[in-house]
């Protein structure tokens, strides 16, 4: 995470990662990687207090998005990207 000014402020870890949802409700952060880069690793940082404050796994997910309360995540597997195992 950077300043205003452009220079490093904090940093989530050195961990492989290609995807970062901000919770529309208050200030939770899941930065994960999907695809071929991590099987679905996901972390979820507290931004008031910058610590990690969770991880899971959503292997093969292809869509990751915070339920309409923002207390949970959807992860789930679309049939034109992966054509098997398909869930949620």
């Amino acid at each position: 995470m950077y300043n205003a000014d452009g220079n490093p402020h904090f940093e989530f870890g050195k961990r492989f990662r290609n995807t970062i949802r901000m919770c529309p409700f208050d200030s939770t952060l899941m930065i994960g990687g999907f695809g071929n880069l991590s099987k679905g690793e996901m972390d979820l940082w507290s931004l008031d207090s910058l610590k990690e404050i969770g991880s899971g796994k959503a292997p093969c997910a292809t869509r990751i998005e915070w339920s309409a309360c923002g207390r949970y995540m959807l992860t789930c597997t679309l049939y034109e990207r992966l054509k098997v195992d398909n869930g949620f």
